[in-house]
């Protein structure tokens, strides 16, 4: 029988699988604590709210718009 050379690793059956461990927290966090991560972000950062006849309006850029949708 010819041998052959499987060139992608991961279908190579003469390799011993490698044991990955994945590092979760031993107790999960519930919704309330999950809630408090507050992160400060300086108001200078913040987009400034301008008044538009009655409203307020706060302008949001081309960028970050395009990355929302």
């Amino acid at each position: 029988m010819a041998s052959f050379n499987i060139s992608w690793k991961c279908l190579d059956l003469d390799q011993e699988p490698k044991s990955t461990t994945i590092n979760q927290p031993k107790t999960p966090k519930t919704f309330a604590q999950a809630l408090t991560n507050l992160y400060d972000i300086p108001l200078s950062q913040m987009p400034q709210a301008v008044v538009k006849g009655d409203h307020l309006a706060i302008e949001i850029p081309e960028i970050a718009y395009l990355a929302g949708l």
